[in-house]
């Protein structure tokens, strides 16, 4: 048999810190795939919902990825789920143990090269790491 290595995969986290009435808030995220690292922090925003909406979107740009993510199944689920699900309306949750085990988005881009109105399906697939 011969095994064929998927190069297609990346990696994906979440920093957060206490606001003044002690919750917890994402402050910082990050990617790395074997070409590129970004980070995003939140004073360049105005919200942590755009924070990670502009993650998201540059995260997509890399079709069929797989993302790895370190607690995806506890705490950074919280913060990664309610963006997907509040603004990718096609988004497909794996839960084992009652808890998160993967998660597939898929989102529509419209594009107009010609008269017509060309879809493209791209996909953000996060996957858990356990340590």
């Amino acid at each position: 048999m011969e095994l064929v290595r998927d190069n297609k995969y990346g990696t994906f986290d979440i920093e957060t810190a206490l606001d003044n009435n002690t919750h917890f808030i994402p402050v910082f995220l990050w990617w790395k795939n074997k070409e590129i690292y970004t980070d995003y922090i939140i004073s360049n925003y105005d919200s942590v919902e755009s924070m990670f909406n502009n993650c998201f979107d540059d995260m997509f740009e890399f079709k069929i990825y797989t993302w790895y993510t370190h607690n995806l199944c506890v705490f950074d689920s919280v913060f990664i789920l309610k963006t997907l699900f509040d603004f990718y309306s096609n988004t497909n949750l794996q839960i084992k143990d009652g808890k998160p085990l993967s998660n597939k988005v898929i989102k529509m881009t419209k594009h107009s090269k010609t008269n017509k109105d060309i879809y493209k399906i791209k996909r953000l697939y996060l996957k858990i790491v356990i340590n």
